[in-house]
Formats: structure tokens, sequence, C-alpha cells
């Protein structure tokens, strides 16, 4: 199912994915008092990692800000790429496992050092798969702050090599590993999102904006006596 050949106008695109920008970048629900930085990723490509962490360098007080990752529709990519953004956010641990043919088993580790936001929301729907899902469920296990927003994600738990040329513009895809987050594998399930969201991002960010106010009311409010 997820061997294929990719040819013509679809090689076209891959490639366009590939060298072009993956990751926008702006500031949303203002309204709401707090500092919301929203990244749309559109797909994991050699430069998306450099790209995300570049634009957070740049942004001020992130302890004390939200964080929106918008991964809908986005089918995967390079698990490096992915990789390379938990090891940004995540203090030590082992942010995934490369399960081969095999039997090897090859670990990704997070350095000590970490960028921390106050929270963090992750927008997903039917579309969203491989090494999305994998960031997902890596920010999902190792911090406490982390909401995930809209539909069951598509459930691809395995990865594959890419043999490519340019020259014969065809790209073959050869699936030759899994992958797991904390021995969890989505080769036969899928991400369950908190807040159940679908449509146009509007109505994504309406959820952050009623979770945001939820939160705020609950601390407000205080512990009972």
């Amino acid at each position: 199912m997820f061997t294929y050949c990719i040819v013509g106008d679809d090689y076209d695109y891959y490639w366009a994915l590939e060298d072009g920008n993956t990751v926008t970048y702006s500031r949303v629900l203002e309204d709401t008092g707090e500092i919301v930085h929203y990244f749309d990723i559109d797909y994991f490509s050699a430069m998306t990692a450099n790209e995300f962490i570049e634009i957070c360098e740049e942004l001020p007080d992130k302890e004390d800000s939200i964080l929106i990752i918008d991964l809908r529709d986005n089918g995967g990519g390079l698990m490096e790429s992915c990789a390379e953004m938990l090891d940004y956010l995540l203090e030590f641990c082992v942010v995934g496992n490369l399960i081969y043919r095999d039997g090897t088993i090859s670990p990704w580790y997070s350095d000590d050092d970490a960028i921390t936001f106050k929270r963090i929301f992750v927008l997903v729907n039917e579309y969203t798969a491989s090494s999305s899902e994998m960031l997902t469920l890596g920010l999902k296990k190792f911090l406490p702050n982390v909401t995930v927003i809209g539909q069951p994600t598509f459930g691809k738990g395995v990865g594959q090599a890419v043999f490519d040329s340019r020259k014969d513009k065809i790209a073959v895809l050869l699936v030759n590993f899994y992958w797991s987050v904390k021995e969890e594998n989505l080769m036969n399930s899928s991400i369950k999102p908190e807040i159940k969201a679908s449509g146009d991002l509007n109505r994504y960010l309406e959820k952050v904006r009623v979770a945001l106010k939820d939160k705020a009311a609950t601390s407000s409010t205080g512990p009972a006596h």
C-alpha cells in the first residue's frame, strides 16, 4: 500500500514540495489577549525544521505565548526533519524509534535543551500522516501542555526509502521501516484528538479560542476549598 512510484506531474509536485518553503507563520487570535503563534506546515522537507526553528528563534517571550502547529493535510515527508523539530521542543528523551525489517532499531534522541511554550495546540485531520503523526504523538506523549484538535489521523506507522532519478523524473518509495514513539506505532490505529473539529481554519481556531477561554476561567476561579 505504501510502496509506490511517482512519475510525471506527480513527480514535479513532489520536488516542488521538497524545494519550496513548507512553513507559513502568522499571529492569530489577538483578541484573546494571548500571544498566539500559528505555524502551518505543509510537508516535511529537508529544510522544514530549519524554517520552523529560525522563525521560533526570533519570537520573544516564547514561554508566555501559545504555539499552534497546523498539520492538516500534511501527509508526511522526511522523518529526520520531524525529529529535529521534536529535539527543539523536547528535553532529553528518545523522541522516536525506527524499526527495520531485520529487527534493528535506530533511535532518535533529543538533547537537554528545549524551547518551551505556555501551551501547544496541534491541528490535525484524516490526511495527517506519517511524519506529521510522529510529531503530534511525540509532543503529546512528552509534554503535559499539548492539546490535539481535529479529526482522527490517517494512521501511517511506516516509512520509506526513496530511490530518485531526476534525469528520468521518477521516484520509487519502498517501505523499509516502522516507526514508534514510546513503543506506540500507528499502523493499525490513529491519533484521536482531545477536541473534535472539522472544516476550515477558522473553525479550528475557534476551538483554540474556547480552550484558551476555558483555561483562563479555570485559572481565575482557583481551587475549591
